[in-house]
């Protein structure tokens, strides 16, 4: 038998930091700790001793890869539970090795970790005074989609942004907070006061078309003008709501005008010195009708447009900007229907069995027809410039000839244009080349 001493050399040969007594694996004392036991010998002493040495070998790998995690991250703040919780597990772990070395190393960590802590609430601490600065700047803004904005902004560079020092977080949290609190309550009272204001507008606006359903319904017509032109007054006046509730308002308020003026467009005849203002309602009126003419496109209705014109021609001119521009509208629309009702003769006189054709041949035959014409009255515009500079002649006649066939070129471009548009829908690769 191997005496006791023998016994121990072995063991320590194993490791220097615990032995084996009354079949018990001890931890030797270090530090300020006694030695304790670790574990029971198991199969014999020097396999429990190396157990016991793996044991640490383990945990010792795990601190040091913490200190090479610590090393390389950019958050180095993030660790410092980490370590704690690790030199509290080593206190009691079950393991034999220089555990001096891992407090140690677990010391030097924590004091690095905490330097950077404390480095980064300095910067944390000029971030958010920064930011509540800002906030407090900000709070009684009236540009409510950008401040609201800036403040989520904030907001998630507040909470990217660690504490600051435990002396001043406190502070600049509950500044921050008024200050986005402050706006934010500003800002609901304002859009809380908004809803009910259109509200009430819409109420007036309902109230407004109801008025003008109430004179048609009576069948009342050029008596009641004046009336409808208070409520025409009173509707500008009213002001704005959501975009599409005033669409539909507006829409159903001219419905009911139209109703209205269609009966003193049916009487137009009877009618005598009539004033400027009735005179631009009416011309609004049938600068609509011509306007639907155009727009329902072929066949064109060419007698009614005609006996529009004679119409708008008695309602006579004013010296209003407001008339000059309604005349020019009502002209530039007339113009645009004639010259697409000639189009459409000249196509179906030019190729025959024009309407057999599909709607993509129908388009290309008018486009050649209407580029052909815009070519030959650009070279008669060019004819009659080189004639007047030639000539020196400007008179008023040739002055007006020349404004005439300048308006046709551009009303058959125009007219060009939506035929392309329309040639796009019908065809969306024309034009598409390989």
């Amino acid at each position: 038998m191997k005496s006791i001493t023998q016994e121990k050399v072995e063991m320590e040969s194993i490791t220097p930091y615990g032995y084996v007594k009354d079949g018990k694996v001890v931890l030797k004392k270090f530090d300020s700790f006694d030695e304790r036991e670790v574990g029971e010998v198991r199969e014999n002493p020097e396999e429990s001793l190396q157990y016991f040495v793996d044991r640490y070998n383990h945990i010792k790998e795990k601190i040091e890869q913490i200190e090479k995690d610590v090393e390389s991250s950019e958050n180095k703040g993030s660790y410092l539970m980490k370590i704690l919780h690790m030199r509290s597990k080593l206190v009691t772990y079950n393991g034999l090795g220089d555990f001096v070395y891992l407090f140690s190393l677990l010391n030097e960590l924590e004091d690095k970790v905490r330097e950077y802590i404390n480095e980064n609430r300095v910067r944390n601490e000029v971030t958010k005074t920064n930011i509540v600065q800002e906030a407090e700047l900000l709070k009684d803004s009236t540009q409510w989609k950008e401040a609201s904005e800036k403040y989520s902004e904030m907001k998630s560079i507040w909470i990217r942004t660690g504490n600051a020092s435990d002396e001043v977080e406190e502070v600049l949290r509950h500044r921050f907070e008024e200050a986005v609190n402050h706006f934010f309550n500003r800002r609901n009272s304002f859009f809380k006061k908004q809803t009910k204001v259109a509200k009430d507008r819409i109420d007036e606006y309902k109230q407004l078309i109801d008025e003008v359903k109430e004179i048609n319904n009576a069948g009342r017509g050029i008596e009641k003008y004046y009336d409808i032109r208070d409520i025409k007054g009173s509707w500008k006046k009213i002001g704005a709501i959501p975009k599409k509730k005033l669409v539909r308002l507006n829409q159903e308020f001219e419905t009911e005008l139209s109703a209205f003026f269609k009966t003193i467009k049916q009487r137009i005849d009877e009618l005598h010195d009539i004033d400027e203002a009735l005179a631009q309602d009416l011309k609004g009126e049938y600068l609509k009708d011509v306007q639907r003419i155009l727009n329902s496109g072929s066949p064109y209705r060419i007698n009614k447009v005609k006996e529009i014109q004679g119409t708008w021609r008695k309602l006579g001119r004013f010296p209003t900007e407001e008339d000059k521009t309604v005349n020019l509208k009502f002209r530039i629309v007339c113009n645009e229907i004639f010259e697409s009702y000639f189009l459409d003769m000249a196509a179906k006189n030019s190729s025959p069995n024009f309407f057999k054709k599909s709607k993509q041949e129908q388009l290309n035959v008018k486009l050649d027809l209407v580029a052909e014409d815009i070519n030959k009255d650009e070279m008669e515009l060019s004819v009659f410039d080189n004639q007047m500079s030639d000539d020196g002649y400007d008179s008023q006649e040739l002055i007006k000839k020349k404004s005439n066939l300048i308006n046709k070129i551009r009303t058959k471009k125009r007219i060009e244009k939506k035929l392309r548009d329309e040639l796009d829908t019908v065809n969306p690769n024309n034009g598409f080349q390989m």
